[in-house]
């Protein structure tokens, strides 16, 4: 999980990074849920098609509960 209910910016070197570590956690039977994606942030993974690659939630408690959903 990844809490980004901070952040302010997110360019293609971010998104870059958390594509390379949502590999990385499938790779080993992981996932990866970001948490609080904002509204330019949740625009910028709908027009790059991310959404469907990536998994989000509202909060970090949303985001705990789809990683315990088997």
């Amino acid at each position: 999980m990844l809490d980004l209910s901070g952040l302010d910016f997110c360019d293609s070197s971010g998104l870059g990074v958390m594509v390379g570590l949502h590999k990385r956690l499938r790779g080993v039977d992981g996932g990866l849920v970001l948490a609080g994606v904002g509204e330019h942030l949740s625009r910028v993974l709908r027009v790059t098609g991310l959404t469907k690659v990536l998994a989000t939630a509202a909060d970090v408690d949303d985001a705990c509960d789809l990683l315990k959903a088997p």
